[in-house]
């Protein structure tokens, strides 16, 4: 009844850089892409960092903020989020080891487009449009209400 679903490894290239290992993150999927925020490592220090696994091309790929914007998250653990995907965002509120109460938003879209650069080698942080890209790939909101937000 149905397709029998298998476990299996999916191979990746030696050189491949990926996430560390980590808990508490948030972690969701997207047009054929793992999304992974956050959590805490080996070592017990909270992240906020962002990665994305193209499920078509078996990479990891991790979008680098190098404190050139502002609006970033502050590094979070047991974050909560929640993917409306007919807006294409994801939308994240609190966390432990996080003193603000801000929402912050995740404009998929934009996310998508930051990808694009990477695979065309285009993605500099000192290049204009990808920090253009970069400006407005979070979004923080101080309202509580989230009928404001989209």
């Amino acid at each position: 009844m149905g397709t029998d679903l298998i476990w299996k490894t999916i191979q990746l290239n030696e050189k491949d850089i990926v996430p560390s290992g980590r808990y508490g993150h948030f972690i969701s999927t997207f047009e054929k892409k793992l999304i992974v925020f956050g959590g805490k490592d080996k070592n017990e220090i909270s992240l906020n960092d962002l990665w994305i696994f193209d499920m078509d091309k078996n990479i990891w790929t991790q979008i680098e903020y190098n404190n050139i914007i502002s609006n970033v998250p502050k590094s979070k653990f047991l974050v909560s989020g929640c993917l409306i995907e007919k807006y294409g965002i994801i939308i994240f509120f609190g966390g432990k080891n996080s003193e603000d109460n801000d929402i912050y938003l995740l404009n998929l879209n934009i996310l998508n487009e930051i990808l694009q650069l990477k695979y065309e080698n285009k993605y500099s942080i000192d290049e204009s449009e990808t920090v253009a890209k970069l400006n407005i790939l979070w979004t923080i909101k101080k309202e509580t209400s989230i009928f404001n937000l989209i």
